[in-house]
């Protein structure tokens, strides 16, 4: 399987992994990482996550809705202009992974990874 570890980039094989930089170790703040996905013509993609550990959802201010420092986005395309499939801003347990199947509607999908400052 392909892998990418670095901080973006891009998977062009028919399976593959993506980590956060660092991974197993814990990802740095204030990282924004783009990978794009691509299938041949005519094809789908199928994402199954195998573990989430990221900073929950947090509120600084009662009177603020919740917000997520830290995320991961999928996008429907080459670019966050595309539509947005899922938004991940939690951890996640494994039965909860078990059950989650992102899929795309064309041949390429963008994941990114957001990490606040802190």
């Amino acid at each position: 399987a392909q892998s990418s570890a670095g901080c973006g980039g891009q998977l062009n094989l028919p399976n593959g992994v993506i980590t956060s930089p660092g991974y197993p170790l814990n990802y740095n703040n204030s990282m924004s990482c783009h990978w794009t996905i691509t299938a041949d013509v005519n094809e789908i993609i199928d994402i199954r996550m195998s573990r989430i550990d990221l900073e929950g959802i947090v509120s600084n201010d009662p009177w603020m809705p919740d917000s997520c420092p830290d995320y991961i986005r999928i996008y429907d395309g080459d670019s966050v202009n595309s539509p947005l499939i899922a938004t991940l801003c939690r951890s996640m347990t494994p039965s909860e992974m078990n059950k989650l199947i992102i899929r795309s509607t064309r041949n390429v999908l963008l994941v990114v990874f957001i990490s606040d400052y802190q």
